[in-house]
């Protein structure tokens, strides 16, 4: 977790370079750092490096699943390091609405979503996790 000064730090987990920009320009605005990586492994060796406080996690991933990484991100975190996860997904089908119930994701983001409802989903994240 950032230090109580430290800008909030965001992982973007998605396989799309051009969505990747896209949220990161979206977000810029904001006082956070961003790190965007295409695929499972490089984004486990970065959560475990980086330790971010927001994760926005793409289910369908070139070398995983992202409810496969959600798994690993959940057992490598610790009680200080235990970020909000947001799935960010086309598969609105009802299984994985579930599944994402189940593993208590902060927010679930069916593609397409408005530029908007990622900034206001990011805020409020932020903000109660200063609240923290």
């Amino acid at each position: 977790m950032t230090l109580q000064n430290d800008p909030p730090r965001l992982l973007i987990v998605e396989d799309s370079q051009e969505l990747g920009n896209i949220l990161r320009k979206a977000l810029s605005h904001l006082d956070i750092d961003i790190i965007h990586e295409l695929n499972g492994a490089n984004a486990l060796a970065t959560f475990q490096k980086w330790q971010p406080d927001i994760v926005l996690l793409d289910i369908e991933l070139p070398d995983t699943t992202g409810w496969r990484l959600l798994d690993t991100l959940r057992n490598v975190a610790t009680a200080e390091h235990n970020p909000a996860i947001v799935v960010i997904t086309a598969l609105s089908d009802a299984v994985n609405r579930v599944t994402g119930k189940i593993q208590s994701v902060q927010g679930y983001l069916i593609k397409p979503f408005s530029i908007d409802q990622v900034r206001q989903l990011v805020t409020s994240l932020i903000s109660q996790r200063a609240e923290l």
